[in-house]
């Protein structure tokens, strides 16, 4: 991202000789770029939540040259946040997964988790991917007989996992769906209405990892996602995206960094700096 500085014409700067006058409009520079940078922090603090710190991860700091500075946003999906995208087949980013397994005669598979946090978290984490669990749900967990195992870093104690049967009696049973999305660029096999093969929260797990100074409890569901072979594969209008808005907030950060203020303070400083 880069923006234009124009000082030449404020008058407490007329009478300094060109070395100074670089010299604070090499400092002006630096200052506004580092107002824009830090209100589009503050903006993807305002705008996002599971996706906020992988956004903010992404803004490179301002890198400053002979009277400019670049702000950089990497990664596909901040951009995707930032530009917005059209809805699109996970399954594809899915296969191309380190953790993929190859099905026997062919294809490929992928177990994907989905981290709940508890009633009451905010849930901002990206670790928290499935969102807010319900505390009937929590309730449900905690009454299912527990297993202990031992994996890499610490003993887990795991609860049972939530069956279809049990959610069946509940508002928790019910089978959700996704409406057709028109207008998408998705072939008609992907945009149709895709209907859930089972409750959301069937499968569920609630696990607690003990380690040295800390126990740390999670919930988990796990859908099971795959391609590529003569049969099994998913359906194609299944794991589809509908998209995402562009949230904009490179413009809105230098939109909202107040930066006629910025520039006025940082030749004032220069200019107490000098003792002008």
């Amino acid at each position: 991202m880069r923006f234009l500085l124009d000082i030449s014409n404020v008058t407490s700067l007329a009478n300094l000789d060109r070395k100074r006058f670089m010299a604070a409009a090499q400092q002006t520079a630096e200052a506004m770029t580092f107002a824009v940078y830090n209100q589009i922090r503050k903006e993807a603090n305002k705008s996002l939540k599971s996706t906020r710190q992988i956004y903010k991860r992404n803004i490179n700091s301002p890198v400053m040259g002979r009277l400019s500075g670049t702000i950089t946003l990497t990664g596909k999906l901040p951009n995707m946040l930032e530009q917005g995208a059209s809805a699109f087949d996970m399954k594809e980013g899915f296969s191309r997964s380190q953790k993929v397994k190859k099905k026997k005669g062919g294809g490929w598979y992928l177990t994907i988790p989905f981290r709940y946090a508890g009633a009451g978290a905010i849930g901002e984490s990206s670790a928290f991917s499935g969102g807010i669990m319900p505390p009937e749900i929590k309730s449900m967990l905690k009454d299912l007989k527990t297993s202990v195992t031992v994996p890499f870093l610490g003993t887990v104690r795991q609860g049972g996992r939530i069956s279809v049967q049990q959610l069946a009696a509940t508002k928790f049973g019910v089978l959700g769906s996704r409406n057709e999305i028109k207008g998408s660029g998705l072939s008609s096999a992907q945009s149709k209405k895709y209907d859930h093969k089972s409750p959301i929260f069937a499968g569920a797990v609630k696990s607690k990892a003990f380690y040295q100074r800390a126990a740390q409890t999670k919930v988990n569901t796990f859908r099971r996602v795959s391609g590529g072979g003569s049969k099994g594969n998913s359906a194609p209008n299944s794991w589809i995206h509908r998209g995402l808005d562009a949230r904009d907030l490179f413009p809105k950060g230098l939109e909202n960094a107040n930066l006629g203020a910025v520039a006025t303070r940082a030749i004032s400083d220069y200019l107490s700096s000098e003792g002008l």
